[in-house]
C-alpha cells in the first residue's frame, strides 16, 4: 500500500440479495529508521569513553561496555561487540540498527625498574613486541635504545618508550635514570672486602661483603649490557643463577661505602 491514507471498501450481499458498503481509512506510517552516525567503530582498549552519535534522538542505546550514549572500551574488552540502538516513534513505530565495535589490545611495554649507574657506565634496554613499531626518548626507533651515561651527564632523566601496533594502539612506559657523579664513587681494585664463591659457578654462589657494608644496590649485567637482576634477592647472600647461560656476567655492588663490580663465570 505504501506510506500515506488508503481508502478500503467492505461490500457484502445477503441471501436475499441486499448489498451492503462501508469505506474506512487506514494510515501507513513511514518505518523509523535510526542511525548510529560514528565513522570510526575500532577502538583501543584504553582509549576514553567515546560518546556513540545516534539519530534520532531519544532512543535506546544498548550493548556491552555501553552506558546511557557512551561507550566504554576498557570495560567491553578486547574483542568484537555488538551495540544496538531503538527507536519508538510518537506512532508506536520501533526501529533498531545494529553495528559491531571492534576493540583492539595495547601493546605491553615495561623498561624494567629505575636504575642508579655511574657515569661512565652504559644501558641497553629492550622491548620484545617484534609486530610494533617504536619511538624513544631520543628520537631513536629501534627495538633496543643504548644510553650512555656521559652523554647525558650526571642528574635524574625521565627514559620513555612507545610502541604502536598495526592497529594504531599504543603504550608507553618511563624509566628513571639516575647518574651518579664519577668523583662521588669509590671502586675498589683489592677486592679482599668483596667476593664470590664458588666462582666459576654452576647454579648458586655466595657473596660476602665487609661487616660494615649495608647494601644500597645490587645489579648483574650479561656481557652486552643486559640487565638480569636489579634488586637484592631474598636468599640473599646467596644467589641462583641456574636459570641463565653459560658464559661471563657481572655483579655490580653499591653499598654505603663502596661500588665494586665482580665478574662471575657461569658455567
Amino acid at each position: 500500500a505504501g506510506i500515506g491514507t488508503h481508502t478500503i471498501t467492505y461490500t457484502a450481499t445477503d441471501a436475499n440479495g441486499c448489498e451492503g458498503q462501508i469505506l474506512f481509512d487506514v494510515v501507513v506510517n513511514a518505518a523509523i529508521q535510526p542511525q548510529i552516525l560514528n565513522e570510526n567503530l575500532v577502538f583501543c582498549e584504553d582509549q576514553t569513553p567515546v560518546l556513540m552519535e545516534v539519530y534520532p534522538d531519544g532512543g535506546v542505546l544498548d550493548g556491552n561496555g555501553i552506558s546511557e550514549l557512551y561507550f566504554y572500551p576498557a570495560i567491553a574488552g578486547i574483542g568484537t561487540h555488538t551495540i544496538t540502538y531503538t527507536v519508538t516513534d510518537a506512532n508506536g513505530c520501533e526501529g533498531q540498527v545494529a553495528e559491531k565495535l571492534i576493540i583492539n589490545d595495547n601493546p605491553l611495554v615495561d623498561l624494567g625498574p629505575d636504575q642508579t649507574i655511574a657515569l661512565e657506565d652504559s644501558v641497553i634496554l629492550h622491548l620484545t613486541n617484534i609486530a610494533c613499531s617504536f619511538l624513544w626518548y631520543n628520537g631513536s626507533t629501534g627495538d633496543n635504545c643504548t644510553i650512555l651515561a656521559s652523554e647525558l651527564g650526571v642528574g635524574v632523566f625521565n627514559i620513555w618508550a612507545m610502541a604502536t601496533n598495526d592497529a594504531s594502539c599504543s603504550s608507553l612506559d618511563t624509566m628513571i635514570l639516575t647518574i651518579d657523579n664519577l668523583n662521588t664513587i669509590s671502586r675498589k681494585t683489592n677486592f679482599s672486602d668483596a667476593y664470590i664463591y664458588p666462582n666459576p659457578v654452576r647454579d648458586i654462589f655466595y657473596l660476602e661483603l665487609h661487616e660494615y657494608d649495608r647494601i644500597e644496590k645490587i645489579s648483574l649485567y650479561g656481557a652486552t649490557g643486559k640487565l638480569y637482576l636489579n634488586y637484592k634477592p631474598s636468599t640473599f647472600p646467596y644467589f641462583d643463577i641456574s636459570y641463565l647461560s653459560p658464559g661471563i656476567y657481572l655483579l655490580k655492588i653499591k653499598t654505603n661505602t663502596q661500588t665494586v663490580v665482580l665478574r662471575v663465570i657461569k658455567l
